[in-house]
């Protein structure tokens, strides 16, 4: 599997674990979905993910080290979630090769 979307679903943080056992995963949705920081851990073990979508979840400030983590991440939504601003622009420009997206376009 290279691709899934969890969008809308009711999937949780402790679900998420499963999805960390696709390693050829390159795009995940998970907008809309009820994951935190704790998901995202799980995530940085995904060597091929590429796209993550984050838009409306809970995860906050405290998952940028972990996406900055992830050096094949090229494009991560973090719109209407707990991330700032602020800290959302210093991931982006420690990370050049990411496009952060916190709005309706990118940094």
């Amino acid at each position: 599997m290279t691709w899934s979307s969890l969008a809308g679903t009711n999937v949780e943080d402790g679900w998420v674990s499963i999805i960390s056992q696709f390693p050829n995963l390159t795009r995940l949705e998970l907008q809309k979905a009820n994951v935190s920081d704790p998901a995202i851990e799980f995530h940085s073990e995904l060597e091929h993910l590429e796209s993550l979508n984050l838009y409306r979840t809970q995860v906050t400030d405290s998952c940028l080290s972990y996406l900055n983590n992830m050096k094949q991440l090229k494009t991560v939504y973090l719109w209407d979630s707990r991330v700032t601003l602020d800290n959302a622009k210093a991931l982006q420009e420690v990370n050049t090769d990411l496009e952060v997206v916190i709005g309706s376009s990118p940094l």
